[in-house]
This record gives structure tokens, sequence and C-alpha cells, in this order.
């Protein structure tokens, strides 16, 4: 699709533009929105590299819930890159990934020296405090945005660690439903995107009541199922809107 996009998408003359529609393509291949929804879920197997929470932070939607925006972000990047923030929730994650468990270079070494350099004077910020080197350019409005993207951290590391539990599928349900509410604000172009989750948990919910499983299921088993539906599942839109039409080979789709 990208592809496709690139070649028909991108060119500035209207009259000579071809209309065209991308049939075939999967809910998450489709959607920013669920796309970094399953972003979030997937950190519990990752490394929480800059790149990875940075994928997360970027999408919109999470920035609206968070007050932040574009500014703000290039802001957060000259933070990361000053504190030296390069992957590790902290040094307990590193260990729980068969690491060498240090601290430094660890989200939380980061956040901890943007802290300190919000709360201590000037006249220390060139001095070690407990081992911590302040970091000297948090000032004036800077401070709001610090509060902003510790929130969105903090709130990071706690729906990552959650995630590590195994649970009933209702209890499943309830803790994605409050990663979704907790991360994105949805404008009217995307809340179709969040309302499509919202029906795959609560089809959950009444499938886990029907059959009484009362099971608990670990997070592997739970991201399957999600994948399966929103990942593989085909939008049932864009096949013959009238436009060229470019989508998957599957034989008497259009009988």
């Amino acid at each position: 699709a990208p592809f496709i996009e690139a070649v028909f998408d991108t060119i500035p003359d209207e009259t000579k533009r071809i209309p065209f529609s991308i049939a075939d393509r999967s809910l998450r291949g489709k959607s920013a929105l669920i796309d970094t929804f399953f972003s979030i879920l997937e950190l519990s197997k990752c490394r929480f590299s800059v790149s990875e929470v940075l994928a997360v932070l970027e999408d919109e939607a999470v920035q609206r819930r968070f007050g932040l925006n574009e500014q703000d972000l290039d802001l957060i990047l000259h933070w990361i890159d000053k504190t030296g923030i390069r992957w590790g929730m902290d040094k307990s994650d590193r260990e729980r990934q068969n690491l060498p468990a240090f601290e430094e270079n660890t989200w939380r070494a980061g956040l901890n020296r943007l802290l300190l350099g919000y709360a201590l004077p000037k006249s220390s910020q060139s001095f070690l405090f407990q081992g911590i080197l302040p970091f000297d350019e948090i000032e004036g409005s800077d401070t709001l945005v610090l509060g902003k993207f510790i929130t969105f951290i903090e709130n990071l590391f706690n729906c990552v660690q959650s995630l590590d539990m195994s649970q009933s599928l209702t209890d499943w349900a309830t803790f994605l439903m409050g990663v979704l509410e907790g991360f994105f604000s949805p404008d009217e172009n995307s809340e179709a995107e969040a309302q499509e989750i919202r029906r795959v948990l609560n089809s959950l919910v009444e499938n886990s009541n029907r059959a009484e499983f009362k099971e608990q299921v670990s997070r592997e088993v739970m991201l399957a199922y999600l994948g399966h539906y929103l990942e593989n599942e085909p939008l049932p839109s864009n096949f013959l809107t009238g436009y060229m039409s470019f989508c998957a080979m599957l034989p008497m789709r259009s009988i």
C-alpha cells in the first residue's frame, strides 16, 4: 500500500491524478491508532528503546491525550539526546531481559536528571546529587512540557509492567480498554478505529461469558487474539468504489 500511495497520491496536478482505492488492507495496516495501540502492547517484548517509545508519542491521538504538540516533541527529543537516554526502563528492566543490570542510559536515569534539573537551583546543577548530574536546561514553560512527558512515560511504565501478569479474559478486556482510553484521544477521523478496538474487546467478554471460561491467560495469548482480529482481518471497504482498485488476488470476489 505505501508504494501504491507513493505513485498515485503524490501528483501535485489534480487534473492528472488517477482516483484510486486500496482494498484488503488489515485494520492495523490502515489505522495509525490501532498500529500505535499494538506498539504499546508490544513494548513488553522489546528493549524499550528511544525509537520504540517515540513511535508511540508521535501518534497524534497520543499527543492530544497528554496535551503535547509537535513543538513539544522537538523539545523532548532534545532532552532525550542530551540526557543520554538509550534503552531500558531502569536497571531492573534490563535484568528482566537477562542483560547486565546497570542504570546508566535508561529512561529512569534520564528522567531523574530532568527532574533534578527542575528541582535544584542553578548554582547546584553543576554538581552531582546522590550520584546524579542534574540537567541544567529546564526553565520557564519547559516545566509544563516536562510534567506532561513524565506523566506519559510513567503511564507507559505501569502499562508495560502490568502486561507481564496473566489475567482472566474479562480482566484483560478491562485493562486494554483502560490502555485505549488512557493513551488515546481520538478525533472524528480516528474515533471509528478506537470503536473497532472496543468492539473486539466487548466481543471477547461476551464470548468468554457464554463459554463460562474463567481461566487466566497470558499476554502472548491475548496479543495473538487481538492480532487475529486487528492485524489480519481486512477492512470490508474500498472495493469496487468506482475508482481504480488495488486488491488481493482472490477468486470470484465480484460474483
